[in-house]
């Protein structure tokens, strides 16, 4: 073979070498970012195995029933004034919060449920769960305990830090929680 051919038989296997190395990048990049998207998926779902297991199960049922019998014991009348009278709602807020989280064993089920949100929402804003599946699972429980709780929980966050949205405040947004209140809720349901 003439040194001409040579160097075109050399140049198109160069092209080849290229174009396979470019084919063998992206399987890896594709490869590498199913593995991603499959460990985000299985820290998601260790979570939803964490949140089914009895300690946070009974912490966020003892919550609502709390929050459930203290709505119960307000006069329908006053819930009605506390939707359409932010005073009111504030004063029936802050009677919801000491009444409530005022005993102990309460206070440690909040506590328990809160921390585990908070766990979520690191593990969502650091890309290290998976959002659907999160927003899946989490969504329902989450607005429950936010639209009672929202303002406890920046109250107590806004005494110890800046301006910095905390986990909680982050993870509202995440799953695109609800702005209704906590008692707006029970008020439907008591009609």
């Amino acid at each position: 073979m003439s040194e001409g051919r040579w160097s075109v038989l050399a140049d198109f296997l160069t092209v080849v070498a290229v174009i396979g190395a470019f084919i063998t990048a992206g399987f890896a990049g594709l490869e590498y970012f199913e593995r991603r998207e499959a460990m985000r998926a299985e820290r998601t779902l260790k979570l939803v195995d964490l949140w089914e297991d009895e300690r946070h199960r009974a912490a966020f049922r003892d919550l609502g029933s709390a929050t459930l019998v203290f709505y119960r014991s307000v006069d329908i009348e006053d819930l009605a004034y506390a939707r359409s009278n932010q005073r009111a709602r504030e004063n029936l807020e802050r009677k919801l919060f000491t009444t409530v989280l005022g005993r102990e064993n309460i206070r440690n089920q909040f506590e328990t449920v809160t921390s585990f949100f908070a766990r979520l929402s690191l593990c969502l804003s650091g890309n290290l769960c998976e959002h659907d599946v999160a927003r899946t699972f989490f969504s329902s429980p989450f607005a429950s305990v936010w639209n009672c709780y929202a303002p406890y929980i920046e109250l107590q966050r806004s005494s110890v830090t800046s301006n910095v949205p905390g986990p909680l405040e982050n993870l509202a947004v995440t799953l695109q929680s609800e702005n209704a209140r906590c008692e707006a809720a029970t008020l439907a349901e008591r009609r």
